[in-house]
């Protein structure tokens, strides 16, 4: 068993394990076994790998792809980064897949997403699966076209993940992974490699069985993107099948089914920005509404949640908007259909508590805030805010705790610690 689960081949010379012979060769001996031997090899330039009686190459892209993944991952840390929990903003800063980002013209986070880890375990498991799995498919793919398989499978992930839930901040190489392991398990089942017949059983069971087991184990964890594996091993698996049976056979076919494949990814990326225009709005009306430009993006607001009902940060936005423009009306609509998307959203709350607040429907206030609170008990304002209630209604013995609450979350809070002062005195 190599590093990530897959057999390999066993010298029939001196019983040790070594990577499956070269494309068109049935030989059953290792290279230390092989070596001086004049073994008839393929020497055509259309050939998947070079002679593994060849001298050793001191850089192969299983390596270099290893190595970039490990190289990003340590920038991250030195810049900051925390190696074991990152945050999202962290990784969306560092090249995550995030459908308002990419769809509003970052399209390289289709492919730097792939590079970026949550954490060194993540990190460790994927280049744990990755380092034998690389190993083999690249003697028999080929360096430059396993690098292909590797990218493009990568993209596929990132495409798919996107039009599955865009915005959910999408990274690592698993998805690549995936089609690694799809393109080499197709290109196995499809015989299209001369190996005994032990070594093709073997080396596919591992492969189904490490396919079927992550994909189980994806659908079972919240955290795990199983769109991006789905993405990944079907795109590997066309690439695996699109690949002619033997080396040298239709050199143009061999090289035309990787740009043919990145056309269809690009294709299938356009098909999802527009399939998802509502994510396009609801980003362009996100920009506005950092800048304060409020009455600009209502109608981007109005229109996504046109398209996207189910897009409760589009919703939320227009809440948001509303309220800016004083239509409290509409922004408590618009915030209460945020709460049947998502019941337990602390800032959907927090915002109809100030709405009831400013048309001075107290009860309706304060039951909104406290649930805000419960939400979100790491966040000061609706401590602060349910204070403020309780000192406009002269009674601070119940708003001196929330007062306190909102300082001990944010101890230089000024306007609670001015606030906990009226109340003191008052109390007094």
């Amino acid at each position: 068993m190599t590093a990530a689960g897959f057999n390999v081949a066993t010298c029939a010379n001196c019983g040790q394990e070594f990577n499956p012979p070269v494309l068109g060769s049935t030989s059953d001996t290792c290279e230390e076994c092989r070596h001086g031997r004049t073994e008839s090899l393929p020497t055509s330039p259309d050939a998947a790998i070079p002679s593994a009686a060849a001298p050793a190459r001191k850089l192969d892209a299983t390596t270099v792809l290893f190595a970039i993944n490990v190289l990003v991952f340590v920038l991250m840390v030195l810049s900051g980064v925390s190696p074991l929990e990152p945050s999202v903003e962290q990784l969306l800063k560092w090249g995550g897949d995030f459908g308002p980002a990419t769809f509003d013209h970052q399209w390289w986070r289709l492919l730097t997403s792939t590079f970026v880890h949550a954490g060194i375990l993540h990190l460790a498991f994927n280049m744990w699966a990755f380092w034998g799995l690389g190993k083999l498919t690249e003697r028999l793919f080929g360096s430059w076209p396993m690098v292909a398989l590797y990218l493009l499978s990568g993209l596929g992930a990132s495409v798919a993940s996107l039009w599955w839930h865009p915005l959910v901040v999408g990274i690592g190489a698993s998805g690549a992974i995936f089609g690694v392991a799809g393109g080499l398990f197709v290109f196995l089942k499809l015989k299209k490699v001369a190996l005994p017949k032990e070594v093709l059983r073997r080396n596919i069971g591992s492969l189904g069985m490490f396919l079927v087991y992550n994909l189980v184990i994806g659908a079972a964890a919240a955290r795990i993107d199983n769109a991006a594996h789905v993405g990944g091993l079907v795109t590997g698996a066309v690439i695996g099948a699109m690949l002619p049976l033997q080396a040298g056979e239709n050199g143009f076919r061999r090289y035309a089914v990787l740009p043919l494949v990145l056309a269809i990814l690009i294709g299938g990326a356009a098909a999802a920005k527009h399939a998802r225009i509502g994510i396009v709005e609801y980003a362009q009306a996100e920009k506005l509404l950092q800048s304060g430009k409020y009455d600009q993006a209502l109608p981007l607001l109005q229109s996504a949640v046109q398209h996207e009902p189910g897009l409760a940060a589009a919703q939320f936005g227009l809440g948001f908007a509303y309220m800016k423009l004083k239509r409290n009306a509409e922004a408590e609509t618009a915030f209460r259909n945020v709460l049947k998307l998502k019941p337990d959203l602390a800032g959907a709350h927090y915002n109809l508590g100030v709405i009831y607040w400013r048309q001075d429907q107290i009860d309706q206030a304060l039951l909104e805030l406290q649930r805000a609170a419960a939400s979100d008990p790491k966040d000061p304002e609706a401590p602060y805010v349910l204070g403020m209630i309780f000192l406009q209604k002269n009674d601070p013995a119940h708003a001196i705790p929330w007062l306190q609450k909102a300082l001990a979350l944010k101890p230089d809070y000024a306007a609670a610690q001015e606030a906990l002062s009226q109340a003191t005195g008052k109390k007094d």
